[in-house]
Formats: C-alpha cells, sequence, structure tokens
C-alpha cells in the first residue's frame, strides 16, 4: 500500500517530526507442513521526501496526537486503496476470449475453436510491490519519472509468464498434426 504519511507526523517543540508505526500481521499463514508456523515478516517501510525546502508545514490547531492512535494508518488504508480507484485500474490479467476464426485462422487449426490470450491493462503503482515481480530497472525507472523527470516514461503493465497452447491443426499436405505452441497463453502481469 502506498500512503502520504505526512498528516501522521507527530511534531514536538522541534521542527523535527516523529512517526511511530506498528506492524499488524492480519493474515498468519502456515508453510511446508500443517503444523510448521512461519516466522513473522517484517514490513517494509519506503519513505521518500518531495524537496519542497519549507520543511513541515506548521502543526494543525488540533490536539496532539498520542501512541495509542498509531494504528489509525491501517484503519485507513482500505478507504485510501478505494479512494486511488487501486484494484480496478492496476496493472492486472484481462480476459479475451477470441476464435481463430475472428483470426483468420480457421482454416489451418482445427481445434481448439476458441480460446482466450488474456492480456495486461491498468497502471502500474507508483510503488512496484514484490507480487508484481518488477524489475529493479523498473523501480528505479518510476522512481525517476516521480522525481526526477517526467518526460521519462513510467513501466509499462505487461504479461510476465505465459503458458502454451495445443492445437490440432492441417498441414500443408494435408495431414493432421497436434502441435503445441509456446507462449500463447499470460497467465500474470508484471511492470517493466
Amino acid at each position: 500500500a502506498e500512503v502520504d504519511v505526512t498528516p501522521y507526523l507527530m511534531l514536538g517543540n522541534s521542527s523535527a517530526g516523529t512517526l511511530a508505526l506498528r506492524h499488524i500481521c492480519v493474515h498468519a499463514g502456515r508453510a511446508g507442513s500443517r503444523d510448521a508456523p512461519v516466522a513473522p515478516s517484517h514490513p517494509f517501510l519506503l519513505l521518500y521526501l518531495n524537496d519542497t525546502q519549507a520543511g513541515l508545514p506548521p502543526p494543525a490547531a488540533e490536539p496532539r496526537r498520542h501512541r495509542r492512535d498509531t494504528g489509525v494508518l491501517a484503519h485507513d488504508l482500505p478507504g485510501y486503496l478505494r479512494e486511488q480507484g487501486g484494484e480496478k485500474s492496476d496493472c492486472s490479467l484481462r480476459p479475451f476470449p477470441v476464435s481463430f476464426a475472428q483470426l483468420g485462422w480457421d482454416h489451418w487449426i482445427i481445434a481448439p475453436h476458441r480460446y482466450n490470450p488474456r492480456y495486461c491493462k491498468g497502471a502500474c503503482p507508483r510503488l512496484l510491490r514484490y507480487d508484481y515481480h518488477a524489475p529493479n530497472h523498473a523501480v528505479v525507472q518510476s522512481f525517476v519519472h516521480q522525481l526526477v523527470d517526467a518526460n521519462v516514461p513510467q513501466p509499462s503493465c505487461v504479461p510476465y509468464r505465459y503458458s502454451p497452447i495445443s492445437v490440432l491443426m492441417i498441414e500443408r499436405d494435408g495431414g493432421i498434426l497436434y502441435k503445441e505452441y509456446e507462449n500463447m497463453i499470460a497467465e500474470s502481469c508484471t511492470c517493466r
């Protein structure tokens, strides 16, 4: 998840702010055998600052937040993701069933008549999560686009893994052949 943490900074007597975070594991799982517990994961936090040279804004008139409020950020994240269009516009796999007749290939492909090659569509998030399997280059390119030069394009949503398709086809000599074509169905997406 990505969130602007500026409103959660607690300002003291100095101009330096403090940010208190508490990590709560919501989905505890098991690895390997049924009884082998998974070691608790450590949260990964990446902070970057926009250099406004103005420092933090002056504290608001509202009362200072106390340590017991540190869990508020976790409660705000679902709303934040909905507001940003999260799941609907994120880079993801989309269905696209097509017939070989539509492609003009039905004169040499006997079966199957249809297949779903799928495609990837959507915006790549500014912070590329581990489940995108994005290369390091894409992570750097995203930061360059945001912080250095907006003319550098953001990473693009593209297929990451593919599976084959098996077909029965008519050969030039009229014979029938079973053939497997690699990389015909997109199975997952990434940002590159």
